[in-house]
């Protein structure tokens, strides 16, 4: 787990507000785009998994069994470098770039209230966590149970904010 908080910007304007964070991950953008994409591989990393490949655009919706489905409508997709999805009523927009090192991700998030930004950072933070492990580019050393590592991470995001 990364004890470092992502970079990462809250930007609120005329009462919409929209979260960015990054991730670099050792690994080609190629590779990226499948685990952004794929369900059987955002399954690994992801809170939420759609009911087809998130290539083509179109309609698109979760399966989660232990909850409702939530649109994941594809708006655009420019393999393997950016893809924007509907997620519920708000929006996802994913951007891969090439790096030194492999990619970096940058994901930009709608939000409905802009009070929600540190929970959505410190649950992204912990995707890319999981991504990076399921990359196989990082380990996962755990010091904390989830929740309290996910409670630790909202505290730092706030200040972080604020």
């Amino acid at each position: 787990m990364s004890n470092a908080l992502r970079e990462v910007d809250l930007e609120n304007s005329s009462g919409e507000a929209s979260l960015t964070i990054r991730a670099e991950v050792a690994a080609q953008p190629d590779t990226v785009w499948s685990f952004l994409t794929e369900p059987a591989l955002l399954l690994q990393w992801s809170p939420v998994v759609p009911d087809r490949d998130l290539t083509e655009i179109g309609p698109a919706f979760t399966e989660d069994p232990d909850d409702e489905a939530l649109d994941a409508t594809v708006i655009s997709s420019t393999p393997p470098r950016s893809l924007s999805h509907k997620w519920g009523e708000g929006r996802l927009d994913w951007d891969v770039q090439d790096t030194l090192e492999g990619c970096l991700i940058t994901l930009t998030q709608q939000l409905n209230d802009v009070e929600d930004a540190a929970q959505a950072a410190a649950g992204w933070h912990l995707c890319f966590d999981d991504l990076a492990l399921a990359l196989g580019s990082a380990a996962h050393p755990q010091a904390l149970e989830p929740e309290a590592y996910w409670g630790s991470l909202v505290e730092r995001y706030q200040k972080h904010f604020s």
